[in-house]
């Protein structure tokens, strides 16, 4: 890795690289922005403060910034830090999982599930359903009788604000192989 010092050399100043003198981003700490790489350690908790999903520090949640792998309104808020910064966000429902839309419970006949395997229409059961357009959506059963199966096909997380906690660990500049790929390469 090369390094960068000024130095003065018959009298006019000049860049030279050394090896072994002070990182460049130990002079200049790199911020979280377009085309970076950047690892977090996080908590992410529900309104009440069940913690949904942890990433520690051995192992960070790692992903290119700007190319929309979060939460956009999330990398809104992590733009600019530096690595050991922490942070503390809350977002509202309408940026991440959506409000709760009761258009998407929709109650279906139980003969639809002839199918399904034995055991599986219980509630809070989730199963795999295709709609019209061929698409795999899951729907957690709410209700089942005689006649037909109740399913909610919010996300689990609709209606909730939810709560980022957390670390940056590191940042770094993403390569041109991982700007291509749009993923970070170990």
């Amino acid at each position: 890795m090369l390094f960068l010092q000024t130095v003065t050399v018959n009298r006019k100043l000049q860049t030279v690289y050394f090896v072994n003198a002070i990182p460049f981003n130990e002079i200049w700490p790199m911020k979280t922005d377009t085309r970076t790489v950047v690892s977090l350690a996080y908590e992410m908790l529900m309104e009440d403060g069940e913690v949904i999903d942890q990433i520690s520090e051995e192992a960070p949640f790692r992903f290119i910034f700007g190319i929309n792998q979060i939460f956009p309104a999330l990398e809104a808020e992590l733009k600019g830090l530096e690595a050991g910064q922490k942070f503390d966000i809350v977002l509202p429902p309408e940026v991440t999982y959506g409000v709760y839309d009761p258009q998407l419970v929709q109650l279906l006949a139980k003969t639809l599930f002839d199918q399904a395997p034995e055991g599986s229409l219980e509630v809070g059961s989730s199963l795999p359903m295709v709609d019209g357009e061929g698409q795999t959506i899951f729907g957690v059963i709410t209700e089942v009788n005689d006649q037909t199966v109740n399913m909610d096909f919010n996300h689990p997380l609709a209606g909730q604000r939810v709560r980022f906690r957390g670390k940056v660990v590191a940042v770094r500049p993403a390569t041109a192989v991982e700007l291509d790929l749009g993923k970070v390469r170990d």
